[in-house]
């Protein structure tokens, strides 16, 4: 048997082995690490340019969506999660803490009402990388 020949066999084994659904279930993780640094982490860097005598000026309103925005992705990845190992949980808790941090961002901001959203973000997080690890076949 030629060379040639096995190359299809070696290619539908390997394509009877993937997923139907792409494997992205680092996203709601990272999305939600992302949306803690864009909070924190630009307030420690214009902190840091102060000390050395540098001034900037941020948008307020520009930095809150981006912390949003990134907080939904984070969101999507939850709800993405939920098809993979259908427990609804992750997803719920994370739109609780998105919402809260929606709510701290646009509406009356509160340190603890943000601490309390990342946090419930971050277990949402974790709780469905797990579920999704200890669902994977």
């Amino acid at each position: 048997m030629s060379r040639r020949a096995e190359v299809p066999e070696k290619v539908l084994a390997y394509q009877g082995r993937q997923s139907a659904k792409p494997n992205i279930r680092w996203i709601a993780a990272i999305s939600t690490t992302f949306s803690f640094l864009l909070c924190y982490g630009t307030l420690v860097i214009i902190s840091l340019l102060g000390q050395v005598g540098v001034a900037m000026a941020i948008n307020d309103t520009l930095w809150a969506g981006a912390i949003v925005s990134t907080a939904g992705l984070a969101l999507a990845g939850l709800i993405w999660g939920l098809l993979r190992h259908k427990n609804p949980w992750p997803s719920v808790i994370g739109a609780s803490g998105a919402l809260l941090l929606t709510y701290t961002m646009f509406q009356q901001y509160s340190i603890l009402i943000e601490l309390a959203g990342f946090i419930l973000l971050f277990s949402a997080a974790l709780w469905d990388w797990h579920s999704q690890s200890a669902s994977r076949p």
